[in-house]
């Protein structure tokens, strides 16, 4: 009997159940029903899950087993899902137990095998059965043909399965099939040899990314490095050789590096290899920091085991050794745990115990090439921060007698060491160890054009742009690189006119570039950020003190105000980064090839633009301030920031007092901006190249036409020095026009195109009035040889006044000497002088000494004696007057040679092709000997028709006869007796 509320109750329930769908009744219905008893997988199907599974690498799960199975077994599984299908591989400790309790039945083993050929899996699987196979009784080893025919055991079916060769797979794939089967026994010579291939395919394919591009220059550099690698191992004791390679980050150093070891990389993975061990230690990496030597022997030893896979688990076994002493140390207990930067006392003793496994291998004869790569972190670190960078302080000379240690204890005779980083080694290695020897560093500088363009083109770049592009940009392998990616992003039309140098393109090349060499390769390599805020925009300071950084950059590098402590220790921190900066006391200078292509980044980053210039402002302020360097010094410097922050501040300084300091900038010359650069370098006298010069100012263009042209002229190349007047204007007269003009024979045209020129301000010389004579014009004042020089008494003065004296008699000759004498009243006051010199700072010949002497007996021989350095007519007296009046025919040994006029006379026989002309020598022994008049007479003969010829020959003989003319008019003047005047 139920109460009334139940019966409510139930009547509510079927009401609501009627409302339901039949749908929904089923549903809820089966929900109540038990779920049927599903069985569980018996033992043997586990069993047999778990052998296939350990005979298999990776296999699909639907072909491994019952559903059933695989959930009891899915925990010791690892599942990958590969090309949309999920792969099952056996866990390690799993498998190793199931084929443990194989190996020791040949016959469930078997059984194995032959259920698991059925079952599709990987190649590392493949190998794993065939090595399964091997260790049945009488099984014949895989891949032997003859065995494979005539199977020679019940088991040898199971070797027709589908198999992997060892050799076609990767090491890796080898290496995981024989640590699988190793349980079963009996591999661990190869599974050793296995790990030795894998470590050294792991060095290869580290360096090998690096050459996919191909490898283009570098055969100077690379020669020497394969030299260096090949020298032989003898037994004599001798140093250590170390080899630094250097380069900016990004000139291609681990690249060139991955080319160089490639082959030795290659040997060194074959079975029984014997060539050079190699060893490359990264010092990017965090258990090689300073006085980490132990971690550093420990790394040796381990790829030393590279060369060897038995020498291999033998280090392996000492570096546990090694360890497990110093966990009982002292030094370890209280520290509570072993950090990477400790060991450097540990170090010794592990390398003497190493020392008898190195012999024992036979590793002391073989050749082992150690690369020390990244080199400037390690330089980088100071074992005491706290401390300067000296004595044992230095990173470097720990690390130096490291490398000494490794071959007098560790016993490598065959040691060679390659340093390669951004910074040479800074110390004298004989100062810290004698057994160390540096051989000068291998520096990669840019590549090529030939290369780069190479570069270029294995990156995209149409071959035939790539040269024009690499002209562009440069030759940084880097920045090459950057430039493809960047080239590869325009159009046709665009990269045209990227290629032609168009400013907005590269100014969005530059914005590439800095942020990959700038902000990546260079300040990304400055773990400080205080001094990476030193470094940009400092480095724009040619040389960084204590006193600079406080007052100068800290303002404006957002340093905030720094004591003088601060300052201090900024600047230690600083030198720390020596890839960067040189140390000189207590200045430090950037290094100038990695300044100079880091500047030339930072002032065209328009977001630095303000600041540079007020460091720049700051700096030059500070230096006339008199706080640092004194004189001369703080002038150059602050000239330098004057022109870096005003670059059109050159055209108002005084070329002539400023010259000196600008020499004084050096190579620093290169910071400025192009322009400035080109008239920077030209007023210090250099000679850039005629396109840099060409949009300069005009005084600056002048100049510079002015100093090419002497070497063209004095290079025996007058036309040439002609054709740079037809590149553009200039408003002066050369000072080399006359003497081109003499040169080429041409003596007539000179006047006329002297007198284009408004502004004749150059000194006359002898060119001018030659030009004049020969051509038949009349000499002016204007065109005799202008007096060099002061009237201050000295002697080379009063020579180049005798010298300007036998051009006037020369072209003016007076009909009476005496009374020429009368009106030159200082003529005799300056001849007088004569007997106390011989040659002249003016002189442009030998003869010019003669020709003075000449003036000299005109003028009285006054001053006594003489002795001529150039002619021995008087078997070696000396001149006197009384000698001159004996027999003034003496006089005729004055005339000498005519080598005005030699250079013409080559210019018209070569016009001929007379042999002659090619062998200056030559001709002038002919006019030594005083026969160059016959000789043109003769020339003129054979080549009657030849016009410059015929020109030339008439000049000569006027220029002699002049000449002539006024030794007889002397000779006459003698025998006169020198009457007084």
């Amino acid at each position: 009997m139920t109460s009334p509320e139940t019966d409510a109750a139930v009547a509510a329930i079927r009401e609501m159940w009627q409302d339901r769908s039949a749908g929904e009744r089923s549903a809820f219905t089966s929900a109540l029903t038990p779920p049927p008893v599903v069985p569980t997988p018996s033992e043997d199907h586990i069993t047999r899950v778990r052998v296939r599974a350990a005979l298999s690498g990776a296999v699909d799960p639907a072909e491994l087993g019952e559903p059933s199975v695989l959930e009891a077994l899915s925990p010791e599984f690892d599942r990958s899902y590969v090309d949309g299908n999920w792969r099952w591989t056996l866990r390690s400790g799993p498998r190793r137990t199931v084929l443990r309790s194989l190996a020791g039945s040949p016959d469930r083993l078997a059984a194995g095998l032959a259920d698991a050929r059925s079952l599709p899996t990987d190649e590392a699987g493949l190998y794993l059965r065939s090595l399964a196979a091997r260790t049945l009784p009488s099984a014949v080893l895989p891949g032997t043909a003859a065995a494979l025919a005539e199977p020679s055991s019940r088991h040898a079916d199971l070797l027709r399965e589908p198999q992997a060769s060892p050799s076609a797979l990767p090491a890796r794939l080898v290496l995981q099939a024989l640590a699988w089967a190793e349980p079963l026994g009996g591999f661990a010579g190869d599974l050793a040899e296995a790990r030795r291939r894998v470590r050294v395919e792991a060095v290869a394919a580290s360096y090998g990314a690096l050459l996919a591009n191909g490898f283009f220059g570098r055969d100077e550099e690379l020669a020497r490095l394969r030299d260096f690698a090949t020298v032989p191992v003898t037994p004599e004791d001798r140093p250590v050789p170390l080899l630094p390679v250097i380069g900016l980050g990004g000139a291609g150093k681990s690249t060139a590096l991955a080319a160089f070891i490639e082959p030795y990389l290659r040997e060194l993975g074959r079975p029984a290899a014997t060539g050079p061990v190699v060893i490359v230690v990264d010092f990017d990496r965090v258990q090689f920091r300073i006085d980490a030597e132990l971690e550093l022997s420990f790394e040796v030893s381990r790829q030393l085991g590279n060369a060897h896979p038995v020498a291999a688990a033998d280090f392996s076994a000492l570096r546990y050794q090694a360890r497990e002493e110093r966990a009982g140390s002292a030094a370890a207990r209280y520290a509570g745990s072993l950090a990477a930067g400790e060991g450097a006392g540990d170090a010794p003793a592990f390398e003497r115990d190493a020392s008898l496994l190195v012999r024992m291998h036979d590793l002391d004869n073989r050749a082992v090439l150690l690369i020390l790569d990244t080199f400037e972190e390690w330089q980088r670190e100071r074992p005491d921060p706290g401390r300067p960078r000296t004595g044992g302080n230095d990173p470097e000379a720990r690390i130096l007698r490291w490398i000494a240690r490794l071959h007098d204890t560790m016993g490598l005779r065959g040691l060679r060491v390659i340093l390669s980083g951004r910074a040479d080694v800074a110390i004298d290695a004989t100062e810290i160890t004698g057994r160390v020897e540096v051989a000068e560093a291998v520096c990669l500088a840019d590549l090529a054009p030939e290369a780069a363009a190479e570069l270029l083109a294995a990156h995209g770049v149409p071959a035939e742009q790539a040269p024009a592009l690499a002209d562009l940009v440069g030759g940084s392998p880097l920045t090459l690189r950057v430039a493809a990616r960047f080239f590869a992003h325009l159009s046709t039309d665009e990269r045209a006119t990227f290629i032609a140098g168009n400013a907005a393109s590269v100014r969005d090349l530059d914005g590439d570039l800095r942020r990959e060499l700038l902000y990546e390769r260079f300040l990304g390599h400055i773990p400080d950020p205080r001094v990476r805020s030193l470094a940009h925009p400092g480095l724009v300071l040619r040389r960084v003190t204590a006193g600079l950084i406080r007052h100068v950059l800290a303002p404006h590098c957002g340093l905030g105000d720094l004591t003088d402590a601060d300052a201090t220790e900024l600047l230690e921190r600083l030198a720390d980064e020596v890839w960067l900066v040189k140390r000189d006391g207590d200045t430090i200078r950037h290094l100038p090839d990695v300044r100079r292509a880091m500047l030339h980044l930072m002032t065209s980053d328009p977001a630095k633009a303000d600041s540079l210039r007020l460091i720049h402002q700051a700096a030059a302020d500070w230096y006339r301030s008199g706080r640092d360097l004194l004189g001369e010094a703080a002038a150059v410097e602050a000239l330098y920031h004057d022109l870096m922050r005003d670059p059109d501040g050159i055209a108002r300084l005084d070329a002539r007092e400023s010259r000196d300091r600008l020499i004084a900038l050096g190579e620093s010359v290169v910071d400025l901006p192009a322009r400035t650069a080109v008239e920077v370098r030209v007023l210090r006298d250099e000679l850039p190249p005629l396109a840099e010069v060409l949009t300069t100012r005009d005084q600056i263009w002048a100049k510079w036409v002015d100093h090419r042209g002497w070497v063209h002229v004095d290079g025996r190349a007058a036309l040439e020095a002609l054709s740079l007047l037809e590149k553009r204007d200039v408003r002066s007269e050369p000072s080399w026009l006359a003497r081109a003009y003499c040169d080429l024979g041409r003596w007539g045209d000179y006047r006329p195109a002297a007198d284009r020129y408004d502004d004749r301000r150059i000194p006359p010389h002898r060119y001018q009035a030659i030009a004049a004579l020969l051509s038949g014009d009349e000499v002016t004042d204007a065109e005799l040889p202008a007096v060099y020089g002061d009237s201050s008494g000295e002697a080379g003065h009063f020579s180049h006044i005798l010298t300007h004296y036998y051009y006037r008699l020369l072209l003016r000759p007076p009909a009476d000497l005496a009374r020429w004498r009368g009106a030159e009243p200082q003529l005799v006051g300056f001849a007088a002088v004569l007997p106390s010199i011989h040659r002249n700072i003016f002189d442009l010949f030998p003869v010019d000494e003669l020709r003075r002497t000449l003036v000299w007996v005109g003028a009285g021989c006054p001053g006594g004696s003489t002795v001529l350095t150039v002619v021995d007519a008087w078997g070696g007296r000396p001149l006197t007057r009384s000698l001159v009046a004996q027999d003034p025919t003496l006089l005729w040994a004055l005339r000498g040679d005519n080598p005005e006029l030699r250079a013409a006379a080559r210019t018209a026989l070569a016009e001929i092709g007379e042999s002659a002309a090619g062998d200056a020598d030559a001709l002038a022994a002919i006019d030594l000997r005083g026969d160059l008049g016959r000789f043109l007479d003769e020339s003129v003969d054979r080549h009657p028709d030849a016009v410059l010829l015929q020109r030339v020959r008439d000049a000569f003989h006027r220029w002699d006869r002049a000449n002539n003319a006024l030794i007889a008019a002397i000779v006459r003047d003698v025998e006169a007796g020198w009457p007084d005047s």
